[in-house]
């Protein structure tokens, strides 16, 4: 529920877009769209729960690897970890 905490640095973490962190701009609710849509994904092939997976933000996904991964690209580095 990123766009009701009004968090941008939350938003740009998970979706790559600040304006999706304000529920009443239509802004950046395409990636937000996106988003939950590789996150309800993720969650039904781990047989997790959507309501807490998605809605009660408990598991922190990253969310652009497995969808760079599913798309047959390479994940992209993250900083600070080791190359696989």
């Amino acid at each position: 529920m990123i766009e009701l905490t009004g968090d941008e640095e939350l938003a740009l973490k998970r979706v790559g877009n600040r304006a999706a962190a304000h529920r009443l701009n239509e802004e950046g609710k395409g990636a937000l769209v996106n988003y939950a849509e590789h996150l309800g994904i993720l969650s039904d092939s781990m047989t997790i729960c959507k309501n807490i997976s998605n809605c009660m933000d408990v598991v922190d996904f990253e969310v652009k690897p497995i969808q760079a991964c599913s798309a047959g690209r390479s994940p992209p580095k993250r900083s600070g970890m080791p190359a696989p």
